[in-house]
């Protein structure tokens, strides 16, 4: 890793580099100010490190089949609509699958908690979240056989007919 990361005032630390390379940081500088991770990323990290991992996981996922489904897509959608709602479902459906619901949601708030979107923005993707969460969680206890493919067809079913949050 070619990674320079910096904490709070400049200084490198060893919490924030285990962080950045939970979070798959490569050739990146990481600081407060940077688009990822955020600071407090990058304090959660250094005590749940196997969450964030399962999490960055699951994001690098949800990221390629979201852009392999809503192709079509104008750019608004992939941020603040349907493509967007559905990226946050799945992701956070497939973290719950992995690590359980309350875990999946505490690691998927703290990535909202830096956000620069706004007010709404983060609303609508904690809701996205919750509700995709509830999805990886039923499908463990359901028994499914291919958690990430029922995961990704109801979030799906939910994006497609307007009843996952969105804000156009």
């Amino acid at each position: 890793m070619n990674a320079v990361v910096m904490g709070r005032g400049g200084r490198r630390t060893v919490a924030a580099m285990a962080c950045a390379a939970a979070l798959g940081i490569t050739g990146a500088t990481a600081s407060p100010a940077s688009a990822a991770p955020s600071w407090s990323e990058m304090q959660y990290c250094t005590i749940g490190i196997v969450d964030c991992a399962a999490a960055q996981d699951a994001a690098s996922w949800a990221t390629g089949i979201t852009q392999a489904r809503y192709s079509s897509d104008d750019a608004q959608s992939f941020h603040g609509g349907r493509a967007d709602s559905y990226r946050h479902c799945v992701w956070a459906g497939a973290t719950a699958q992995r690590i359980g619901e309350d875990r999946a949601m505490t690691v998927l708030t703290v990535h909202e908690l830096d956000a620069t979107d706004g007010q709404d923005h983060v609303q609508m993707d904690i809701e996205n979240d919750r509700t995709g969460a509830g999805i990886g969680d039923a499908s463990n206890q359901q028994g499914v056989s291919d958690t990430w493919g029922w995961i990704m067809s109801q979030c799906a079913a939910l994006a497609d007919s307007g009843k996952l949050t969105r804000l156009w």
